[in-house]
């Protein structure tokens, strides 16, 4: 089955309103030490989007609240959906508010080398679509607006020595609510009945060595497994691709990687 994005000929030039500040730690009594603070509070007005394969099945089959969108759905003639036309329109308004993280440490040891740590992350406080026709639907900490958990996060530690390196790193992917009453299964309006998605937390490892400064430049080889612990997507029942979300997962699942560059 296809879904053909396209553009709907009354496509307008969405318009924003954005708030942002920030703040950058750095304490004298802790060297490389780096904390750094960012609060957003955005508002998108006609925002571009498409509507997603799944909402249109879901609200000309399974709710049968939008029959206007029935004809997106193309069959062949044993009536087996064969294309979901999915233009791109000016969907509604957005409001989002949250902050984003990020913290740096590195600390040289001696004899055993230097080690650094990363984390970087968001706290999504609140994700607000309105709709044309006015209706308000809250997706933090749901899957009404797709899958937007509070918190993500991205967290490592590497160490080298010399020429020799080496790291850990996980994506982290908080779980977040799926719900199954009232007439469109929002979460915002009725969450009675509700399927908790877990977090998705898969862990990388690499080893890397570098050869520096000879005569015809800098020579690096690297070996990792990616999701060392081959962790599946989670379950999300009215997820449209294998009952997940390909655009906040990775469906590939476990791989070693092998790279090898050179600069002059």
């Amino acid at each position: 089955m296809l879904e053909k994005i396209t553009a709907s000929p009354t496509l307008g030039p969405e318009t924003a309103n954005t708030f942002t500040a920030g703040v950058v730690i750095q304490p004298r009594m802790v060297r490389n030490l780096s904390i750094t603070l960012d609060y957003y509070n955005l508002s998108v007005a006609k925002s571009i989007a498409t509507l997603g394969a799944s909402f249109i099945m879901s609200q000309c089959y399974v709710t049968g609240t939008d029959q206007s969108l029935c004809p997106n759905v193309i069959r062949d003639a044993n009536g087996v959906v064969q294309q979901i036309d999915d233009p791109r329109a000016n969907t509604g308004n957005y409001h989002t508010t949250g902050i984003d993280f990020a913290i740096r440490y590195a600390q040289a040891v001696e004899d055993f080398g230097r080690f650094s740590f990363i984390l970087d992350g968001t706290y999504l406080n609140s994700f607000r679509f309105t709709d044309v026709g006015g209706t308000v639907i809250n997706g933090a900490g749901n899957y009404d607006l797709g899958a937007l958990p509070k918190w993500k996060t991205n967290a490592g530690i590497f160490w080298t020595l010399g020429p020799i390196g080496a790291g850990v790193s996980g994506r982290y992917f908080g779980g977040f609510k799926e719900c199954f009453a009232g007439g469109d299964f929002l979460c915002s309006e009725d969450d009675s009945q509700q399927h908790r998605v877990v977090s998705f937390l898969p862990i990388d490892l690499f080893v890397s060595y570098t050869l520096r400064d000879w005569v015809a430049g800098t020579t690096s080889a690297v070996v990792g497994v990616q999701n060392v612990g081959n962790v599946e997507p989670p379950y999300i029942s009215s997820g449209f691709a294998a009952n997940s979300d390909p655009s906040s997962y990775d469906y590939i699942g476990r791989f070693v990687y092998a790279r090898l560059t050179h600069t002059f």
